[in-house]
């Protein structure tokens, strides 16, 4: 590019040179042939000089491209009764990797509490368990990938909260009954020290989750045998919040001979009127929603009403009450016994209260 634009610089002097301002220069002295090598000499120069310039500057080194930084591996969280387990990916480039826990949602920083982060050494190894976790708590996993300097930022890989594996009972019993031996926790076969009288219709079994979110079932009112049946065994499962761990209480029972109570002289008398006053007993269940009825046995039908409305009719004085439909308040449950000719033998009234939930 140079030398083109030297040659027309050339080609301009010398045509120049024929003009007739160069004609004092000539008659100096100087003729047109010497004044041509003086012009080629000087463009000459001037040509090495300019392409000394354009020459290539010698090349400087290349620095090295910045590494780029990790990609922060995916962490998948499972539990197991009072362990965390967790699974990544593997991270190229990673030569280890760092797990951080907490019940806290904040984002861990450079000056976390060691306790609280799991350091792996090993771009190879992509699994690890935090054990000993608080049931119910819910817990925040935050990873990272380490490499030579070109750590990955932490990222959040799931907030896990921890179901309760607690599958014990707090408390058990059976209602006018004594188990054997004393409930605990951790001892899950009784039987009762008495047996159950065969006219006994509906016995209560209470139980009390040692967690409120685990699940019962096999409490609350119901039959103690079935038909010809003389033994019997009673099972309440108690099913973790976690819907895997569980525990089964058992009461084993047996039938009795049926309650003999000492003959009372039948007080007189009086068409459509109770001149005789029975015992009446009344429980609740734990959950509020029976009335458990105990009177003594006598001959006749017994009739049970709510505040004057019948709601049942039996033949014997033990039964229960489904009250899970009333209101909150104050309720009066009474019995009259009837004869065959429908007179009043007995009756009685007593009060109960049914509290909100």
């Amino acid at each position: 590019m140079y030398n083109i634009k030297l040659y027309r610089v050339y080609v301009f002097i010398k045509d120049s040179i024929k003009r007739s301002r160069w004609i004092k220069i000539l008659k100096r002295g100087y003729t047109m042939k010497k004044l041509l090598v003086v012009v080629e000499i000087v463009l000459f120069s001037l040509l090495l000089a300019l392409a000394g310039c354009g020459s290539t500057p010698p090349a400087e080194p290349e620095e090295e491209p910045a590494k780029a930084k990790l990609i922060a591996p995916f962490v998948i969280v499972s539990s197991e009764k009072s362990t965390i387990k967790l699974n990544w990916n593997k991270v190229d480039g990673a030569t280890g990797y760092k797990i951080y826990y907490s019940t806290s949602e904040a984002a861990p920083s450079d000056t976390v509490d060691p306790s609280s982060v799991i350091t792996i050494d090993s771009g190879d190894i992509l699994s690890a368990d935090i054990e000993n976790i608080d049931p119910g708590a819910t817990y925040f996993i935050w990873a990272k990938a380490t490499g030579d300097g070109i750590d990955s930022d932490w990222a959040m890989s799931l907030a896990k909260k921890m179901s309760n594996y607690n599958a014990n009972l707090s408390s058990l019993e059976v209602i006018d009954y004594t188990l054997t031996p004393a409930f605990s926790p951790d001892v899950y076969n009784y039987s009762l020290t008495s047996p159950i009288a065969s006219d006994v219709e509906v016995i209560t079994v209470s139980a009390d989750p040692d967690d409120i979110n685990a699940v019962i079932s096999g409490d609350g009112c119901q039959s103690p045998f079935a038909e010809g049946q003389e033994e019997n065994t009673i099972t309440v499962r108690v099913t973790a919040e976690d819907g895997v761990n569980y525990n089964e209480y058992t009461i084993h029972i047996t039938r009795g001979e049926p309650v003999v109570e000492e003959e009372e002289e039948e007080p007189e008398e009086e068409d459509g009127e109770g001149v005789g006053v029975l015992k009446l007993r009344v429980q609740h269940d734990k959950d509020n929603k029976m009335l458990i009825l105990n009177c003594r046995d006598g001959e006749g039908y017994y009739q049970w009403h709510i505040n004057g409305i019948v709601r049942k009719t039996t033949r014997t004085g033990r039964t229960h009450i489904d009250i899970s439909h009333l209101r909150p308040g104050t309720y009066t449950i009474g019995v009259v016994v009837f004869k065959k000719e429908h007179t009043i033998h007995y009756s009685s009234k007593v009060t109960f209260t049914v509290d909100e939930d």
